[in-house]
C-alpha cells in the first residue's frame, strides 16, 4: 500500500506511511516532481483500491519541510525523529508525527 497513488478531491495523492492499529494514513499530494504537501487521513481504510476515511487534515506543509527537520534528530528512531518534527510542528499531534517519522526513515 505504501507508495500506491490515489486521487482524492480531483488531486493526486501517494500513500506514505499507514499506520494500521491507529487507522491513520499519511498522504502526500503527488503535483510533479516537487515533494507535496502532507495531509493524513482519521480512520483510514484501504480496500480492493480505494481509500475510505471519516476525517482528513491537510497541514500545507510539504514532505521535504517536514523531511529538513527530521534531519536534525541526532537518534535516528521514530520517537526522536518525531520529537525534533514536533519541537517545530508542535500543534501537529503526536501520532501523526510518529507517521512523517516512519515515512522519513523508509525514504531515507
Amino acid at each position: 500500500m505504501i507508495g500506491k497513488q490515489i486521487t482524492r478531491d480531483g488531486l493526486k495523492y501517494k500513500i506514505s506511511a499507514y499506520d494500521e492499529d491507529k487507522k491513520l494514513m499519511l498522504l502526500e499530494e503527488v503535483t510533479d516532481d516537487e515533494n507535496g504537501d502532507i495531509s493524513c487521513l482519521f480512520d483510514a481504510e484501504y480496500k480492493e483500491g480505494t481509500v475510505s476515511a471519516s476525517k482528513c487534515e491537510s497541514y500545507f506543509i510539504s514532505k521535504r519541510s517536514f523531511f529538513e527537520q527530521a534531519e536534525k534528530s541526532t537518534d535516528k528512531c521514530i520517537e526522536s525523529i518525531s520529537s525534533k518534527i514536533r519541537e517545530k510542528y508542535y500543534r501537529i499531534s503526536i501520532p501523526i508525527c510518529n507517521l512523517i517519522a516512519k515515512a522519513y526513515i523508509s525514504e531515507t
